[in-house]
């Protein structure tokens, strides 16, 4: 029994087959994702000082915000939406500077590749190539 009515539980579960009132699209999932993590960038902004702290240092507060918020757009554009993906698409950011179509024209088109669909992985195919890049001192 419900504690608001009489009525058994098991009169407001829709019957099998029966089609849902809302239906959200992945796509705005990721918008809604991308809004909660503007609205909420401490994590961004603890990751970057714990792993970045010259870089964060150099950029002072009201910059380094900026930094992260265009990350996170950035990266919802990409369709990277985890906490955990988002940490590590700003690391990029961090490395490369703000504009990394300025020093790297190869991020995009490895983070927008269309023949991979997941996002994670694209991530790890850019986050690889940009180590291999350092390394070998083409930065």
């Amino acid at each position: 029994m419900s504690v608001f009515t009489s009525a058994p539980l098991a009169a407001y579960h829709r019957p099998e087959g029966d089609t849902a009132l809302l239906s959200i699209r992945s796509s705005q999932l990721g918008i809604l994702a991308t809004d909660l993590h503007r609205r909420n960038p401490a994590p961004f902004l603890s990751h970057a000082r714990r792993h970045h702290p010259e870089r964060c240092a150099a950029l002072g507060e009201v910059e380094l915000l900026a930094v992260v918020d265009a990350a996170i757009v950035r990266g919802g554009g990409y369709g990277l939406t985890s906490q955990r993906d988002l940490c590590r698409f700003l690391d990029i950011v961090l490395v490369i500077g703000d504009d990394p179509q300025r020093e790297f024209d190869w991020l995009d088109e490895v983070l927008s590749n269309p023949a991979t669909t997941d996002p994670g992985l694209r991530l790890d195919r850019a986050r690889r190539r940009l180590l291999y890049a350092l390394e070998a001192g083409c930065s």
